[in-house]
C-alpha cells in the first residue's frame, strides 16, 4: 500500500467569475481569508447497499460554487481538471489530497452580488501577492498562469 492511500481525498469544484480581466475573491469566515469561490462536489451513498455511491456531476458542483455569490444559474466552463495538491487543511489539521475541478464564468457586466457577500475583484497578480487570500486561491491562480489559461 502506498504512502498516498492514507490521505483521504477531497473532491472541489473551483469557479472563476471573470469580469473585465478580474477575478471575484470572496470573503470565508472559517477560513479568515479571502478566496475563489469553491465547493466540495456532494457525494451520496447507502451504506446499506455497496454499489450505491453516486457522485454529484463536476459542472452542477461549479455551478453551484458560483450561484452562491452570483444568485442566478449560469453556465461555467471547465479550464483545468485533476488538479492534485496535497496540503494541510486549515479547517480541521488533517492532511488530505485536493482534487481540483476548475471552472470560469466570464461575465460581461460586472454583477450584483447576493446581499451579504464580501467580496473584490483583483487581477491574477493581485491574487497571488495580496493578504489575506487563501494559499489554495493563490495556488490554483498560479498554476492557471503557469499554463496559460489567464
Amino acid at each position: 500500500m502506498s504512502e498516498e492511500s492514507h490521505f483521504p481525498v477531497v473532491n472541489v469544484a473551483v469557479t472563476l467569475i471573470v469580469h473585465d480581466e478580474k477575478i471575484l475573491v470572496v470573503w470565508n469566515p472559517r477560513w479568515g481569508a479571502f478566496s475563489l469561490p469553491m465547493s466540495k462536489r456532494r457525494e451520496w451513498h447507502d451504506p446499506r447497499v455497496p454499489a450505491s455511491h453516486h457522485g454529484e456531476d463536476w459542472l452542477d458542483a461549479g455551478a453551484r460554487a458560483a450561484a452562491e455569490y452570483l444568485g442566478q444559474t449560469c453556465e461555467p466552463e471547465l479550464l483545468l481538471d485533476n488538479v492534485d495538491e496535497y496540503q494541510q487543511s486549515d479547517r480541521d489539521g488533517a492532511w488530505k489530497r485536493y482534487d481540483f475541478q476548475v471552472f470560469r464564468i466570464s461575465l460581461a457586466d460586472q454583477p450584483e452580488l447576493v446581499a451579504g457577500a464580501i467580496a473584490e475583484w483583483l487581477t491574477p497578480e493581485e491574487v497571488l501577492n495580496r493578504r489575506p487570500i487563501s494559499l489554495t486561491a493563490r495556488y490554483l491562480v498560479g498554476k492557471l498562469q503557469e499554463v496559460k489559461k489567464l
